[in-house]
């Protein structure tokens, strides 16, 4: 149990150290307002080399948690309200 509070400690000063709105802009290359799983795929190819440092179906419920009314896609509200 301490371990998991210690490592939720690190995450939210981690997210507070991200401007959200700035990733968003990187997630959502196209400025279509939403993201959807194709944005999130491309996001993390783009920002790290082979191999990934998560696998897709990390990448598909990260999307997940992020589309919360699950319509397929992510605004920019929905990432702030999730992170």
């Amino acid at each position: 149990m301490i371990h998991e509070n210690e490592l939720e400690v690190q995450r939210m000063y981690k997210i507070s150290q991200v401007n959200i709105r700035e990733l968003y802009r990187h997630i959502d290359l196209d400025a279509k307002g939403f993201c959807t799983i194709h944005d999130y795929y491309k996001f993390f190819e783009s920002s790290y080399c082979d191999p990934l440092p998560v696998s897709t179906e990390e990448i598909q419920h990260l999307f997940k948690r992020h589309d919360k009314h699950r319509q397929g896609r992510v605004t920019e509200r929905d990432l702030l309200v999730e992170l």
